[in-house]
């Protein structure tokens, strides 16, 4: 996804099961000979179990641009659906 001029990577752990924690990485270099990111905050941006959401994973994850300054993403955990937005 860009997001102000950022590219950012989402990805799911798979520890101790796949979809436990949602991460977020900035890249801050990509090119054919090197990849470089860096985490976009400290710990998980979603964890599967939190606030007794989805205790059995985080499924799938949708992020839209809904305008300039804001983001809304959609989280499916198996049989759940969670809808969490940011303005910044």
């Amino acid at each position: 996804m860009v997001f102000d001029e950022r590219i950012i990577r989402f990805a799911q752990d798979d520890e101790p099961y796949y979809g436990k924690q949602l991460w977020a990485f900035e890249i801050t270099e990509l090119s054919p000979a090197r990849n470089q990111e860096e985490p976009l905050c400290n710990g998980s941006v979603l964890a599967a179990g939190e606030e007794g959401w989805s205790n059995k994973g985080i499924f799938y994850a949708n992020y839209h641009l809904i305008a300039p300054d804001s983001w809304q993403a959609y989280v499916g955990g198996h049989g759940e659906l969670l809808v969490f937005g940011s303005q910044y």
